[in-house]
């Protein structure tokens, strides 16, 4: 099978996402008998009694206050604010979050149980597209094989993503491919789906951060200002509207604290974890603690920039990011990607190398 994946074109991959994706979330459809399994709505979320009035009353409920798909269910039927909008813990900050339930959603025009599909059906299209980005950005640094797709296709962080309709699979798919668009030397495409991806989740700022700086050392000064300053003006003109609009703050609160403290306390408590909780906090912090050197070792400027600027965002997550292993595996799940890019690289790049060359 691996072998035949080697001559595959990127669309081809994408459409192997979409579709791997879909399997991902008619499993857990099957599996609580219910596609609204997919929006983990809590019994002690403030938005259970709008999201069952919408639903029925007989949806899987999860334990305390559920996860953030419901949240995009939210403001996928509400995507200018209403009462069950302002209902959400932080509505500014999740507001500021809009484009994937929006889309989802389209605009807030169909049904719910529409609604529940439009998101998957974009969290689906974020895989595939993180999967054939990154096989396009392999390609211009030389390497040729599909597998790299496989870094999405397994990745638990963004497969969590799809089958509980949070942003991180669509926002790392725009990211790709705008770096992927870079890479090809498609300037407005490139700026475009940037600054796409920061109206998914904030974070995702960090890849224009990095084509910016790979920009400007280049030589493109006025490019690099643009890929940073397009994006970064998006984001804080977005924050500046939900700000108002809900009287609140659109800050990070507890996502980000000092370097390293926001692990360092979720830890205490992942020996009481469960054990597949537990496990996952330990691979996140095996990707945390690899991601440097692998990316040193591809000697690939912006890889280097992209992988510290992810490193960066890791050792200043919070307690809440940290606290359970499959959150950070869903927030950080790029630091994988960008692993399995800058080892194959690095490994192209030793094997173009005369024998005997050290």
């Amino acid at each position: 099978m691996f072998r035949h994946m080697v001559g595959l074109r990127p669309w081809t991959i994408f459409l192997g996402g979409l579709v791997l994706a879909g399997i991902f979330q008619m499993f857990v459809t099957r599996a609580f008998g219910d596609s609204a399994a997919m929006l983990q709505v809590g019994e002690s979320s403030s938005v259970a009694p709008f999201i069952k009035s919408e639903l029925g009353d007989d949806i899987p409920i999860f334990p305390d206050f559920g996860h953030d798909g419901q949240a995009a269910y939210v403001i996928a039927r509400q995507p200018f604010g209403g009462e069950a909008g302002e209902a959400l813990g932080a509505p500014a900050f999740r507001y500021r979050r809009w484009l994937y339930p929006a889309l989802g959603g389209v605009m807030g025009t169909l049904s719910p149980r529409a609604t529940i599909v439009g998101l998957a059906i974009w969290s689906a299209i974020g895989f595939g597209l993180a999967a054939a980005a990154l096989v396009v950005i392999g390609e211009t640094y030389g390497v040729r094989s599909r597998l790299l797709a496989l870094a999405v296709y397994l990745n638990v962080g963004l497969i969590l993503s799809t089958v509980i309709s949070t942003p991180d699979s669509l926002g790392l798919g725009l990211s790709l491919a705008g770096v992927a668009a870079y890479r090809k030397g498609h300037r407005a495409l490139a700026v475009l789906l940037l600054a796409a991806a920061v109206l998914t989740k904030e974070q995702f700022l960090i890849f224009a951060i990095a084509v910016a700086i790979d920009a400007w050392i280049g030589g493109q000064r006025r490019a690099a200002l643009i890929y940073l300053l397009v994006p970064f003006g998006v984001l804080v003109v977005v924050s500046l509207i939900v700000v108002s609009a809900f009287d609140g703050s659109g800050g990070l609160g507890s996502n980000v604290t000092a370097p390293f403290f926001g692990i360092v306390e979720a830890s205490h408590g992942w020996s009481s974890a469960y054990v597949v909780s537990r496990r996952a906090s330990y691979l996140s912090l095996f990707g945390l603690a690899a991601i440097g050197p692998v990316a040193l070792w591809s000697r690939q400027r912006l890889i280097i920039l992209m992988s510290a600027g992810w490193f960066a965002g890791a050792v200043l997550g919070g307690e809440v990011v940290w606290r359970k292993g499959t959150d950070s595996l869903r927030v950080y799940a790029a630091i994988w990607a960008l692993m399995a890019l800058a080892a194959a690289v690095a490994v192209r790049e030793q094997r173009r190398r005369p024998t005997g060359e050290n």
